[in-house]
């Protein structure tokens, strides 16, 4: 498995993903594809079998040399994510009707990218979450502070490791009211960034408070 990382021009999104092979020892068929956030996908998965028109609609196929390469346009019509399948062997792949979006795989070895240039949140370090008073913590409890720091970042808290890693108000809010006497705080603390992570949030019509991002 290799990285995916295109800058592109100043001023555009990165592009990051993934890249890596996969083998089939039999024939495979790939007869739905979601594209989305893990909400949307999770509710195909997990729930009952909910697909979205208004993002499987956005889902665009086309050919490519020894493969196949799906795409679909975020509702922001900013964000592209791209799927694509490649074989060593020619014909290995076969796009059967573009409407119904099935893509069939022979027995063999392919390589899969997988990426999109959505904006890249800006991290923490350990030293950066905790406050000075408490930097011990990250020798005498290097993996704990080191999965703090993977869920925080400066204009949000994240919560659900490891399948959901999205913003959580009430998580964040609870997380934040115990760990207060070791996280930094301050201007650009990570104590700054739980309360201006609601703030952004909140239900300017009733005052309510978000608790999950679910637009997909």
């Amino acid at each position: 498995m290799t990285p995916i990382y295109d800058a592109h021009d100043e001023g555009s999104n990165a592009t990051i993903g993934v890249s890596f092979e996969v083998e089939f020892n039999s024939s495979a068929v790939l007869s739905v594809s979601v594209l989305g956030s893990i909400r949307t996908i999770r509710d195909f998965t997990e729930g009952p079998s909910l697909l979205r028109d208004e993002i499987q609609r956005g889902i665009e196929y086309k050919e490519i040399e020894n493969g196949v390469e799906l795409t679909r346009l975020w509702l922001d019509n900013i964000t592209t994510t791209t799927l694509s399948f490649s074989g060593v062997a020619p014909n290995s792949i076969q796009l059967d009707d573009t409407q119904n979006a099935t893509v069939r795989f022979a027995a063999g070895t392919y390589m899969l990218n997988a990426s999109f240039n959505y904006p890249q949140l800006v991290a923490y370090s350990s030293e950066k979450v905790l406050n000075s008073e408490s930097s011990d913590i990250i020798t005498k409890s290097q993996q704990q502070t080191d999965s703090l720091a993977f869920l925080s970042y400066t204009t949000k808290l994240t919560a659900g490791a490891w399948r959901f890693l999205t913003y959580f108000g009430r998580d964040s809010m609870i997380a934040a009211l115990l760990l207060e006497p070791v996280l930094s705080a301050g201007e650009g603390g990570a104590l700054e960034a739980v309360l201006a992570g609601v703030l952004e949030r909140v239900n300017k019509t009733d005052g309510s408070v978000c608790h999950e991002e679910t637009i997909g």
